[in-house]
């Protein structure tokens, strides 16, 4: 049995991803527990299992940096800390996923599973690799959908965020992470601790032609014939979306299929 954990704030963008995943989740029958770690001030919209409040760390509450994935690191501390699940095996996803059928794998211990990407090779930031991981040969090139075990993300966690936190602090390695530092804290942290991933792709973008359990939409997507494009980012809940021409992506023609389809049920609410 596994743990679903994911991290949101609390603006309406990541609730409508919440809301798509939670769909998805529900209706492929995915086994285990879901918790939704929501960073924000007020109260936090129910959900289908539980939901673990924590004030937002989109900007760090020393350096005052910025940096929105600062809410997974804190809050992933955070419910590991107080209310850590029952189950061993834990499946770290972001909002913008979806499921397309049930993951049943269970992990051990220094023996996590991730999804590899692209950008996560150490020749897209040697600076980082060199400056801020004492053993950079052992770098995966991994991130999200991971499944990982409890214990092993309690170990690593104050080493991820400092790791993180460290990136963040160079500027020179800010700006060659980016937006990625967060991901790059983890796998300098992971070689560190020689975690050594099993990389199986299980979780692809939307712009691939390809049937996995997960699919993440963290890229647009465009057919040029006929002309058709789609992004999260210039979504607005609950249209309903043109459907993409068969030319599209296999993956793209499920989430808008998906999203189309909780559409319909939100507006009849």
């Amino acid at each position: 049995m596994l743990h679903t954990v994911f991290s949101s704030d609390d603006s309406t963008y990541q609730q409508w991803q919440t809301d798509l995943l939670v769909h998805t989740y529900q209706k492929v029958g995915q086994s285990g527990a879901m918790t939704r770690l929501w960073a924000g001030a007020g109260e936090p919209p129910a959900l289908p299992g539980h939901v673990f409040k924590t004030p937002s760390y989109a900007y760090h509450p020393v350096s005052g940096d910025h940096y929105p994935p600062y809410n997974r690191l804190f809050g992933l501390a955070a419910w590991l800390r107080e209310t850590p699940p029952t189950e061993e095996t834990i499946l770290h996803l972001e909002p913008d996923f979806i499921f397309t059928s049930p993951i049943e794998a269970e992990v051990e211990r220094g023996r996590p599973i991730a999804h590899p990407f692209w950008h996560m090779y150490v020749s897209y930031a040697p600076t980082v690799a060199r400056r801020h991981c004492a053993h950079p040969e052992r770098i995966q090139p991994v991130g999200v959908p991971k499944l990982i075990h409890r214990d092993d993300l309690i170990e690593i966690l104050p080493y991820w965020q400092a790791k993180t936190e460290a990136i963040r602090d160079d500027p020179q390695c800010r700006e060659e992470a980016h937006w990625w530092s967060d991901m790059w804290g983890y796998v300098c942290a992971a070689a560190e601790l020689d975690y050594h991933h099993t990389v199986q792709e299980f979780g692809h973008h939307t712009s691939q032609d390809r049937s996995y359990p997960l699919i993440h939409y963290c890229v647009p997507v465009e057919v040029l014939s006929p002309a058709w494009k789609w992004y999260k980012g210039d979504y607005v809940p609950w249209q309903t979306v043109t459907p993409p021409p068969p030319t599209a992506p296999y993956a793209m023609r499920v989430l808008i299929r998906e999203l189309n389809e909780l559409a319909v049920l939100k507006r009849a609410l």
